[in-house]
């Protein structure tokens, strides 16, 4: 590599060191990366009817299957120690985000029955040891938000505390103003259960144009979306509004950044 020339003034580098200071304060601030908890390599879905505190052991027991016919490819694939690996993260973490499903994989029932749902759910959030676990409730449109909200409620008595990792997620997102209700439905429970601010976290999942097209056909993202991440599957995206759109910076915290899903085998 060449030798630099003439070295740039030191009277420059203060310059732009002033300029951007307040640039770098307000980009820390606002922006500052991921928290300390690691993100899951993936979340799997599975029918609020269906799980049970048994679901992640069988899982991984039918994944353990899954590796030993496959023995060969996985040790190409990933050397001469991957198999030992894998069984011992099947063994230890089968599934790291379990995800009860009160929506699409869980469809519309009767209320009693998505009653019981919600309370079992509630016990068996309670007695897992993923990393991160939850639920994805209804959407908060005119017809759903009132069985979703309940459903949260529910779960939330029935497990008698907060879940560790607990998060909950808000599906098909079609406003920011949806976005701030969910804050406000988290203050709430809080102050309702005596949690601490910031107990209650949730993900904004968006499955419709509306949220990132105005009516016009212009794209909103522009003044609501800081980021987005695509999933392979439904076209998910998740963004993290910025705070005029919401309530508060500090409120913005509880959201996160969809993972990947995988969903039950049918």
């Amino acid at each position: 590599m060449a030798e630099p020339g003439r070295p740039i003034a030191s009277t420059l580098r203060a310059r732009i060191d002033e300029l951007l200071a307040g640039v770098d304060a307000d980009l820390q601030t606002g922006y500052p990366g991921d928290g300390d908890t690691a993100q899951p390599v993936h979340s799997v879905y599975v029918s609020a009817a269906d799980a049970t505190p048994e679901t992640p052991q069988e899982w991984g027991a039918a994944a353990t299957e899954l590796l030993d016919d496959h023995r060969d490819l996985v040790t190409e694939l990933g050397g001469a120690d991957a198999v030992d690996i894998v069984r011992r993260r099947l063994e230890s973490a089968p599934i790291q985000d379990l995800r009860l499903d009160f929506e699409d994989g869980y469809g519309r029932r009767a209320d009693d029955t998505e009653d019981r749902d919600a309370r079992r759910a509630g016990n068996t959030l309670a007695a897992l040891e993923t990393d991160v676990c939850g639920i994805r409730i209804k959407g908060l449109t005119s017809a759903e938000r009132t069985r979703a909200v309940r459903t949260l409620e529910l779960v939330l008595d029935a497990a008698g505390d907060v879940p560790s990792g607990f998060v909950f997620t808000v599906p098909k997102l079609r406003a920011a103003e949806q976005a701030t209700a969910a804050v406000w439905l988290c203050e709430a429970l809080e102050q309702a259960h005596g949690l601490p601010d910031g107990t209650l976290r949730f993900e904004l999942q968006i499955e419709s144009p509306q949220a990132i097209l105005g009516a016009d056909g212009t794209a909103t993202s522009r003044r609501r979306c800081t980021s987005a991440r695509g999933a392979a599957l439904d076209c998910i995206t998740a963004p993290t509004i910025t705070a005029r759109h919401a309530v508060s910076r500090r409120s913005s915290r509880r959201w996160t950044i969809r993972s990947p899903i995988m969903r039950r085998p049918s």
